[in-house]
């Protein structure tokens, strides 16, 4: 698979990574009184890190990436091949954290087992169902990235009657398509809804109408509905430290000019 790195009207598509590393800590503190007793203190998730390797590429291959490190300027949207398959959200955004999402008369409901047996450690409740928006960060739009003629899935557990809805916005964030699936369930059961984004489609807003409760959300570049999973989208990240490792520069053999490529990518903001 593909993967992307950009900002803006365009997601710049390089070679599939041969490995990626994700590395992700939560700072904790404990404390021992003298009776024996312990206290912990537990910090917010810190920002992620990806370490990436090409163990091998042309020119033409790496190109793409090459020219958006040296001269575009971040933060850009980060796109790995498994985010594209699993969940393309956050992982605050995967399971309702505060601050991502929006709905007027929604409140906090807490952890929920949904109809299938998944867990959610969060949910949001309306007395009488509205419309509730996914996709936020720290309370502001943050909409999941698209690329033209890459089939999209957006699915979310939900309890209720109505619509679950994608819409498609160009860089400017104007509409360019809308697509909706209708849903009805009087336990928390998975609805979704899949559309192919139109051309100059750079991303999209995610919604559910008639919800009386809602929780995990997800986000799939994929014709199919994936096993829930919690998000490993990032659309604001930095790269540091691109190095090159050249492997073949054989003059009258393009196949044959080839090098190895190992970045970090840091989460930032």
């Amino acid at each position: 698979m593909t993967a992307y790195l950009g900002a803006g009207a365009i997601l710049v598509p390089f070679k599939c990574p041969s490995a990626v590393s994700i590395d992700s800590v939560r700072p904790s503190r404990y404390r021992t009184s003298i009776t024996g007793q312990v206290w912990g203190q537990r910090g917010p998730r810190s920002r992620r890190q990806w370490s990436v390797d090409l163990s091998t590429a042309t020119p033409a291959e790496a190109a793409n990436l090459q020219a958006l490190v040296e001269g575009g300027k971040p933060p850009w949207v980060w796109v790995e091949p498994y985010a594209q398959v699993t969940n393309l959200l956050s992982p605050a955004q995967s399971v309702l954290a505060a601050g991502t999402w929006s709905g007027t008369g929604f409140v906090e409901g807490g952890a929920v087992l949904t109809a299938d047996g998944v867990f959610s450690p969060r949910s949001v409740l309306h007395p009488t169902g509205g419309t509730v928006d996914f996709g936020y960060r720290s309370g502001d739009m943050d909409r999941p990235a698209v690329v033209p003629d890459q089939i999209v899935r957006f699915s979310a557990y939900l309890r209720g009657t109505g619509t679950l809805r994608v819409s498609f916005r160009d860089w400017a964030g104007q509409i360019l398509k809308e697509t909706q699936a209708s849903y009805s369930s009087t336990t928390l059961a998975r609805a979704s809804v899949a559309s192919l984004p139109p051309a100059g489609a750079v991303s999209c807003r995610v919604w559910a109408t008639g919800a009386l409760q809602a929780a995990l959300p997800a986000f799939t570049w994929t014709p199919d509905l994936a096993a829930w999973s919690v998000g490993r989208g990032c659309n604001r990240v930095s790269v540091d430290g691109l190095s090159e490792a050249v492997q073949l520069a054989v003059a009258d053999s393009p196949a044959l000019r080839r090098s190895a490529i190992t970045f970090m990518i840091r989460e930032v903001g």
